[in-house]
């Protein structure tokens, strides 16, 4: 975790609490999204050293190399986000009722490429991991003697800044009473050439308030001098923040954090694991009765012999015992079952056993209405940015942004969708209630039409229409019913069958007349 300096509060490049808070909360997200690699570079902030006996003693500089590079992580967190991501953009976000000028910034959204789509995937998936981002929407100012053609390619874009490269805000009152922006810091870079060939990049503060904007550099001396500065044409801060959960006006943290925790521990108690794996997996040769010098002289290996005396012992010592590696098994499963049961379906499946299928169906649900609102949130965090650009272009409008929400919670796991014929078969729901869950969860396709399968099952059963399980009538030879297949003589239900007033149970026929 990089250090936060400590600047004076008079200095550009001074860092709110706030943002500092922020900034340590989403650390620990940013190392286990970046994998193994983040994690071992963290070393002891992640990996403590481990204890080797009583009191005090520690883990010796190389016992703790040997050890961290041993150190696995399981991506558990960092999957779970790209599938969370991957769920909430399975279609692309669309942009309708835009005028032409947006075509250009479509294309590209960001100035550097990155259409509009991109964009917004790689927005969520850092709001998910750091908490919050700020887009600043931004358009370069007109040079003099500007061409229309130049006019035309001069359009607004987003450059986005996630809270590690935020110093801090200060929020003021508008004029109905609603909290805006008064003023924002971003840290930035720019290219400093080196030699002939060599280029280096250096930090400059970027200030902005509603009249106006300014760059700060370091100078040689240390000191932060004003490098440019200019107006603000909207009168107002054109920041917009971009949640994962919002916890206030500008803050925010990832809507996983118990997940950060449980792999966090996940990491630590693997490499423990491994680290005992190392030490009983391999043998420790006893020499009892040997002198130092003979030992010293004890080569091992194929077509090898060792000389001793006749009552010197020479032998392996394992360790195997197997109770603290049982152990270490044990805890790895616990954790993974209970990152399983916070929403991260990734290595280990839900225990039907410990939780009932009911909790499991509300506690998934629930995992993805949250996803639906962060969804919800970052379509309007969206469209706020969108406003932004249409004031760049004293436009009434650059669009209107939607996220295809309707099948978000598209679950095709095979209990859930048990779960959706049992419910079908015990009455609780209707077949036109099955179908539509079957189609919002993608089982069915978007052209399925109800009305229009309805006859077709009708058809097939010769205008009866089942209530229960549907089955093919039984038929004997030229077509005629089989003995038995359908009731009595004249159609009548045979002895022991339901009417068609009597209702039956689960799996019954349930006949009523089409």
């Amino acid at each position: 975790m990089a250090e936060i300096a400590d600047r004076p509060e008079d200095s550009i490049d001074y860092v709110t609490p706030e943002v500092r808070e922020l900034r340590q909360i989403a650390a620990l997200p940013r190392a286990l999204f970046g994998s193994t690699r983040k994690m071992r570079e963290g070393r002891e902030t992640w990996l403590p050293r481990a204890r080797t006996g009583a009191g005090s003693n520690r883990e010796t500089d190389a016992e703790y190399e040997k050890r961290l590079d041993s150190a696995y992580l399981l991506d558990a967190f960092a999957e779970t986000v790209k599938k969370s991501v991957g769920r909430v953009f399975h279609r692309p976000p669309s942009l309708t009722g835009s005028p032409p000028w947006m075509d250009r910034v479509k294309k590209n959204f960001d100035g550097g490429g990155s259409s509009y789509p991109l964009w917004s995937r790689d927005t969520l998936a850092d709001a998910m991991v750091g908490g919050v981002n700020f887009a600043f929407g931004d358009k370069k100012p007109k040079p003099e003697g500007e061409t229309t053609a130049e006019a035309l390619k001069r359009k607004p874009y987003a450059v986005r800044y996630p809270i590690e490269k935020v110093y801090g805000w200060q929020m003021t009152t508008a004029e109905d009473g609603s909290s805006q922006i008064g003023q924002i810091r971003f840290q930035e870079s720019y290219p400093v050439t080196k030699g002939l060939y060599g280029v280096k990049r250096a930090d400059q503060v970027r200030l902005i308030e509603p009249d106006h904007w300014e760059t700060w550099r370091e100078g040689v001396d240390g000191k932060w001098f004003k490098e440019n500065e200019g107006p603000m044409d909207l009168g107002r801060v054109p920041v917009i923040p971009f949640f994962g959960m919002r916890t206030g006006p500008m803050s925010g943290i990832t809507p996983l954090e118990g997940q950060c925790q449980m792999n966090l521990c996940h990491y630590q108690s693997s490499s423990a694991q491994r680290h005992i794996l190392n030490v009983v997996r391999v043998p420790t040769l006893t020499l009892l009765g040997v002198s130092k010098d003979d030992a010293k002289s004890i080569s091992l290996g194929i077509a090898r012999a060792i000389r001793a005396g006749k009552d010197s012992v020479i032998k392996w010592l394992e360790l195997d015992s197997g109770v603290s590696i049982e152990a270490g098994w044990k805890d790895l499963d616990r954790l993974e079952r209970a990152m399983s049961e916070l929403g991260m379906d990734i290595r280990a499946p839900r225990q039907t056993g410990d939780v009932t299928a009911a909790a499991n169906w509300i506690g998934y649900e629930s995992a993805t209405s949250t996803l639906d609102a962060i969804a919800m949130g970052f379509t309007e965090s969206f469209q706020a940015l969108l406003d932004l650009f249409a004031e760049w272009e004293d436009a009434s409008t650059a669009g209107t942004y939607a996220l295809t929400t309707r099948d978000l919670l598209t679950s095709k796991r095979p209990e859930d969708l048990k779960h959706l014929r049992d419910m079908r078969q015990t009455g609780d729901l209707s077949q036109e209630g099955e179908w539509e869950e079957l189609q919002r969860r993608q089982v069915l396709g978007e052209k399925f039409d109800a009305e229009r399968e309805k006859e077709r099952l009708a058809a097939e059963v010769g205008g009866q229409v089942f209530q229960g399980t549907w089955r093919a009538p039984v038929t004997g030879e030229g077509g005629e019913p089989a003995p038995g297949a359908a009731g009595g003589e004249g159609g009548e239900p045979t002895p022991g069958e339901p009417g068609p007033d009597q209702g039956g149970g689960a799996g019954d026929s349930g006949v009523e007349e089409g």
